[in-house]
């Protein structure tokens, strides 16, 4: 984690200051393992990686194990679980387990990598270098990376921190590192300071959580104004029961939902309203993901630009299999 960080993080109501960080391994100005106290509160910071998670979320044994290796206090205070929070649990579980094959089943496959070109990238372009930007459920680094390639500096949460320790692997491969902060963090409380950031990605998450307005609602909270919004989920279609078909004959991956296993257009643009986001609303993907994994990333592409542009002017948005948000604060 950078020390440089600290100016946008929100612990316990309060903005860190650098005497309240203590460094116990680094590597240059990058905090590999260390220590952030807060009042009474302390954060660990540990390979790389800083843990802002809610005790309900947190894993007791890593902090155990933490806190013994530095002389610190361990909290011995029982903790009570709410239904919300029992199914970002499932999800933590879920992706510890899914974590070593994630990659290969959906971020590598020809149709995601076109699709990301589409969704993706050209909202990325709209950023200027230099810009702040929180990906919101960062996963292994989806889209951290390439916003981070395009001169962006990133603060990347998610609850994962298996999958957290891919991204942050990836970014040092890669020598973009020095652009990204890695936050353990719930994306319906993120540990952010409000107003701060010039753009938010939620990018394939909102249907993994329990309540995705407030995701929403903490996107909004945290951009500046003219702040730039994006989101990408399965889309509630009136042919999604052909893919679910097809996913029972062939499965590509496998897939832990929350209770909003698909966005409806009415829903996100809802979400975008209460949370002070002026929304263009997209419908994507109109081709079978099992079909275009058969093609090149490249061919793919061309294929997916052709359908949207074909289905979005003949009245068959309803069948798109993704619904991408755009928007401003």
């Amino acid at each position: 984690m950078r020390a440089g960080a600290l100016d946008f993080l929100r612990l316990d109501g309060v903005t860190p200051r650098p005497s309240d960080l203590t460094v116990f391994t680094s590597a240059g100005d990058d905090v590999v393992d260390g220590v952030l106290r807060i009042a009474r509160t302390w954060y660990r910071i540990e390979e790389g990686i800083l843990d802002a998670l809610p005790e309900a979320l947190a894993s007791p044994a890593a902090r155990a194990r933490f806190a013994a290796r530095y002389g610190l206090e361990a909290s011995a205070a029982p903790v009570i679980k709410t239904d919300d929070d029992v199914r970002k649990v499932e999800q933590i579980d879920f992706f510890r387990d899914d974590v070593a094959v994630y990659d290969r089943d959906v971020s590598n496959r020809s149709f995601y990598v076109a699709s990301d070109r589409i969704s993706f990238g050209e909202w990325a372009a709209s950023l200027q270098p230099g810009a702040m930007v929180c990906d919101i459920g960062a996963g292994s680094g989806r889209i951290t990376l390439p916003l981070a390639n395009h001169g962006l500096h990133v603060v990347a949460t998610d609850v994962s921190e298996e999958m957290l320790r891919i991204a942050r692997r990836r970014a040092v491969a890669a020598g973009v590192d020095s652009r990204v902060t890695f936050v353990l963090a719930d994306a319906e409380r993120l540990p952010l300071g409000d107003g701060l950031f010039d753009g938010a990605g939620c990018y394939g998450v909102l249907h993994h959580v329990p309540n995705p307005e407030t995701v929403v609602l903490e996107a909004g909270r945290i951009l500046r104004p003219g702040g730039r919004w994006l989101s990408y989920d399965p889309h509630r279609s009136k042919v999604r029961f052909l893919f679910d078909w097809a996913m029972r004959l062939s499965t590509l991956y496998q897939e832990l939902a929350s209770g909003n296993p698909m966005i409806a257009r009415d829903d996100a643009a809802a979400w975008c309203r209460k949370a002070g986001i002026t929304a263009d609303i997209r419908f994507h993907f109109f081709l079978p993901p099992h079909l275009l994994n058969l093609l090149s990333p490249d061919t793919a592409e061309r294929w997916l630009r052709a359908s949207d542009w074909v289905f979005n002017r003949i009245g068959l948005r309803s069948w798109a299999g993704v619904i991408v948000v755009v928007g401003n604060k």
